[in-house]
């Protein structure tokens, strides 16, 4: 059915394309200037030749039918193995629970270092009066022993002098020394004379303890007792 009305379709659209229809290509007129035609202005139609003639629909063989007794035959579904078993999933003990973290004070501010100024810069002493003396003292005591001198001479920078003392061995010491700017302070020590002998030594007398005797106890005689005359 389909097939034929797809022949008659195309059979129209051969006609139309044999005979076109012409349209004018004036300017449009408005239909109320047009006349109306008469009966007697009409030419005949047109002849039309006959419509072409097409070949039959092509036929087609009957389709196969199928009786119930020979049904189609197929495959059988593939067996399939069962679907693995999984053990359960484990049990985890919970998180542990920590404190929270301790706070700190913040750091101390600290003020800022010192600044300190550049070092004095060095200079030369003022000259001052050229020092120059002498002078020597003495002391001589026969009763405590105590026999000493000393002299000493400056002259500018330049210091020199002695001094002696008695010791208690009976030699004396005598000490020169000298002290100036480029050298320091320098001295020499002597001893002169001679010594006192070394005392005897002491011993302390050996010590017995005396003999002692306890006295001998004296007893009283016991009072005699009377007894009384009834």
């Amino acid at each position: 059915m389909a097939l034929v009305q797809a022949l008659c379709v195309l059979a129209v659209l051969g006609v139309v394309t044999a005979y076109p229809v012409e349209y004018g290509h004036g300017p449009a007129q408005s239909y109320a200037s047009i006349s109306k035609p008469t009966s007697s202005s009409y030419s005949h139609a047109p002849s039309y030749s006959h419509a072409p003639s097409y070949s039959h629909a092509p036929s087609y063989s009957q389709t196969t039918s199928y009786t119930s007794s020979h049904p189609p035959s197929y495959s059988r579904a593939p067996a399939y193995s069962p679907a693995p078993s999984y053990s359960p999933a484990p049990s985890y003990s919970p998180a542990p629970s920590y404190s929270p973290a301790p706070s700190y004070s913040p750091a101390p501010a600290y003020a800022p270092a010192p600044t300190y100024s550049h070092a004095p810069s060095y200079s030369k002493p003022e000259p001052y009066d050229h020092p120059k003396y002498d002078f020597k003292y003495g002391v001589h005591d026969a009763h405590t022993g105590d026999v000493k001198d000393q002299y000493e001479h400056r002259d500018g920078d330049v210091v020199k002098g002695e001094y002696s003392l008695l010791q208690p061995d009976g030699t004396k010491r005598t000490v020169h020394y000298t002290a100036d700017e480029y050298n320091g302070f320098n001295a020499v020590v002597t001893v002169s004379g001679h010594a006192y002998p070394e005392p005897a030594k002491y011993s302390a007398p050996a010590y017995s303890p005396p003999a002692y005797q306890a006295p001998a106890p004296l007893y009283h005689t016991a009072p005699t007792y009377h007894a009384p005359s009834y």
